[in-house]
Order: structure tokens, then sequence, then C-alpha cells
């Protein structure tokens, strides 16, 4: 039970600190984050059976579509979190700094082969404006999930 607990903990604190960096980064670097309501667009328009978009920007907006896009972001901090503990026990790996950025690079091929497509910006965001700058902000996205979960699990483990 505490394993779940410290892997939920973690992981919203890791979220949370890729999130304030994405917010620095757009303030700073004029780098647009993510939408979530695009997310929460997507999850409630699976109600009708539609799992993919020609292009979700395209798609009406649905009630509660950003409330529902900010929990599924942070559900998948906590599920990347939990599936990195799991996987480290598994493989025999160590929790450290290199190997926490390895992983959190790993995850963005989710967005590129699967989340990207089904939103209908293509694999690697090649049906966007500018596919590099796409495939550089996910990187820079999930390199800082990777940094926060890995404070985040030293912070937690100094504490217990």
């Amino acid at each position: 039970m505490l394993f779940f607990m410290h892997t939920i903990a973690i992981g919203i604190l890791a979220t949370i600190f890729m999130d304030i960096f994405s917010i620095l980064n757009q303030k700073i670097f004029k780098i647009i984050p993510l939408n979530y309501a695009l997310i929460g667009r997507w999850v409630l328009s699976w109600k009708n059976f539609k799992f993919s978009h020609n292009t979700i920007l395209n798609t009406s907006a649905i009630k509660h579509e950003l409330c529902v896009g900010w929990l599924i972001h942070y559900a998948t901090g906590i599920g990347w979190t939990y599936l990195y503990f799991i996987s480290s026990t598994y493989f025999n790996y160590e929790i450290n700094l290199l190997n926490t950025l390895i992983f959190a690079l790993i995850t963005t091929l989710f967005p590129f082969i699967i989340l990207q497509p089904v939103l209908g910006f293509g694999i690697f965001a090649q049906k966007t404006p500018n596919p590099l700058k796409s495939i550089r902000n996910s990187l820079i996205a999930h390199s800082l999930f990777g940094l926060g979960l890995y404070y985040a699990y030293r912070l937690c483990i100094s504490i217990y």
C-alpha cells in the first residue's frame, strides 16, 4: 500500500515539476505547451466511439474537456511513475538520474507514435506545420518530467 501511495505522490510531484517548467518555457521562450483540453476532447469523444480524428482541432469542444484533460495528464504522470518503478524492479536497474532521464525520453514514443496520430497530427507530428518543433517540445517536456520524477523520488526516500 505504501508503494502505491509513494508512486502517486511522486507521479504528481513529477508532473507538477514538468508543468512549472512548461509555464516558465511559455513565459521565457514562448514555447506553447500542449492544450490539455484537446486530450480531454479526445477521451470524451470515446463515448461516441470516435477514437481517432482527422484533426482534433476541427472537432467541436466538449463540456468539461479541459478538466478531463488535466486529470488524464496527471493520471498519465502517475502511470509512467508506476511503470518506471515496476520496470526498475523487474529489469533490476538502479534508480538514478541517468536511468530516469532515459526512461523519460523513452516515454516520448507514446505521443510520437500513438497520441499525435490519433489526434490527427501524424506520426512524429508529421502533419503539423513544424514537426521538428513539436518533437523538440515533447522531448523537453518529457525530460523535465524525468527530472521531476528523479527529484521527487529523492525527496520521498529522504523523508521515509
